[in-house]
């Protein structure tokens, strides 16, 4: 399964999740040993692509094609597709995280100075917890998670 998510929507997304997916095909062949060369056809891995969509407006339909979006659906161009999962999904990990991503936008994104930035990724960690959005990994990771925050908001970024 290749997933990404996505607060702000661009259809360009089908782009990359096409790139993970050469990538973690052609990985995937280099760890067998395949020979690209032989004229026997080498096994790659089935996916299934999903993209998850954090913004709160739903965007088009349940599946992003490559072929519709930018060939107009002719059957002589590429194709690759990605399930859409809208952020008004109901369960399970899926929710939560849609959860956490809502709380982050809420909070997080509106901070300019550093200090605003710490204290929106605390609040935001701990808006997550108390509401349960994923309660258990943000409370044993917690300095992890704040790295990692911290990091992507850094301007080097």
């Amino acid at each position: 399964m290749l997933a990404e998510a996505q607060s702000t929507w661009s259809v360009n997304i089908i782009f990359r999740l096409a790139d993970y997916y050469y990538d973690s095909a052609m990985s995937y062949l280099v760890m067998k040993n395949a020979d690209l060369y032989s004229s026997v056809k080498v096994d790659i891995p089935d996916v299934e692509t999903f993209v998850i969509r954090s913004g709160k407006k739903k965007v088009g339909n349940d599946i992003l094609s490559l072929n519709q979006e930018f060939f107009g659906g002719n059957p002589a161009k590429p194709e690759f597709k990605a399930n859409i999962i809208h952020g008004d999904y109901k369960g399970g990990i899926i929710e939560e995280y849609l959860g956490f991503c809502r709380i982050w936008d809420d909070n997080v994104l509106k901070a300019k100075t550093p200090e605003q930035k710490q204290e929106a990724v605390v609040m935001t960690i701990d808006l997550c917890i108390q509401r349960g959005y994923p309660a258990e990994y943000l409370q044993g990771h917690r300095a992890e998670v704040e790295k990692i925050m911290m990091t992507m908001l850094s301007p080097e970024s």
